[in-house]
């Protein structure tokens, strides 16, 4: 069975994993965003956070990611609109 098959969030360590997998949790409760980069760090991720949409879109233009975790209420705006513009920059 793959890392994608068992649920949850793949370890990047597993053999059929790409290794140096970069995360980007964009939450605002900053214990939740520790949380989640926890999680992503335990599973062999880089993972950062941030707690806007303008932070999140610098973090991305800079270094850019491979999963994107987002809040969908943040101060200034919407998580699902900040995942329309990372497709429109595709």
């Amino acid at each position: 069975m793959s890392a994608y098959e068992e649920g949850g969030l793949p370890d990047a360590h597993a053999p059929d994993v790409p290794s140096a997998i970069s995360m980007l949790v964009v939450e605002d409760d900053a214990p939740l965003a520790e949380l989640f980069v926890a999680l992503g760090k335990s599973k062999g991720y880089r993972a950062r956070a941030v707690a806007s949409i303008a932070e999140a879109k610098a973090a991305l233009e800079t270094a850019g990611c491979h999963l994107l975790v987002s809040d969908v209420r943040l101060p200034d705006g919407s998580g699902i609109d900040l995942l329309s513009w990372t497709r429109s920059q595709d």
